[in-house]
């Protein structure tokens, strides 16, 4: 894709996400990024810690994936990173990353170059254009474990097809929800009262966790 081209144009520093968010955020700064990546908790913690120091960026493009945005991340961004462009990341845990929304706009194409995604109703059947159901994956590159329609756990609204590309809306888990390191099925959920769960991608909201892929991008502008 064009715009994947352009923001990873120039140097690129890896860090992981175990070393300390001042020293990243002072490294960071001094390395001018114009391309930063991760989930959208580690995103806001990072800016949490810059915004502390008085340290601002002037980013071209703002990259997350993994979990939701919520409108405090986003307000915190705009304040710190500035970026020009938020992409939106769709990656799943079985089947990799599977669909990008360059716009942020909660529309994603789906990746047909490794993917072919569906979005199937209870008995299987791929749906009508605006139907919702669960989206299912064929991995065309998983040679030691074959997926083949494979359910990833989601619902998404089917949005038709553009550019060669499948293309699915207004993603939400549907299957299951994290309870520490166990994954409760929503139904049993539903039936529990006076309880609150708090539900966390990747323990994201953990300042010394990894983020996605174990490690933050950032690229130097030129």
């Amino acid at each position: 894709m064009a715009w994947l081209d352009q923001i990873l144009e120039g140097n690129t520093l890896l860090r992981n996400g175990l070393e300390n968010p001042c020293k990243l955020v002072e490294e960071a700064a001094a390395y001018r990024p114009g391309f930063v990546a991760s989930s959208p908790n580690l995103l806001a913690n990072l800016a949490r810690e810059a915004e502390a120091t008085g340290i601002t960026f002037d980013t071209k493009t703002l990259l997350y994936g993994g979990a939701a945005a919520s409108s405090s991340h986003r307000s915190r961004w705009s304040r710190v990173f500035n970026p020009e462009r938020v992409i939106a990341f769709y990656p799943t845990t079985d089947a990799g990353a599977i669909g990008v929304s360059a716009m942020d706009n909660g529309v994603y194409e789906t990746f047909t170059e490794t993917h072919f995604v569906e979005i199937l109703n209870e008995q299987g059947v791929h749906v009508d254009i605006g139907e919702r159901g669960q989206v299912a994956v064929t991995a065309f590159r998983s040679r030691a474990a074959p997926l083949i329609r494979y359910c990833v756990g989601d619902a998404a609204t089917y949005e038709g097809v553009k550019n060669n590309r499948v293309v699915i809306s207004s993603i939400e888990r549907s299957s299951d929800a994290a309870v520490g390191d166990t994954l409760v099925p929503l139904e049993v959920i539903s039936g529990w009262a006076q309880c609150c769960l708090l539900y966390t991608s990747d323990a994201s909201d953990d300042l010394l966790c990894v983020d996605l892929g174990g490690r933050r991008i950032i690229t130097q502008n030129k």
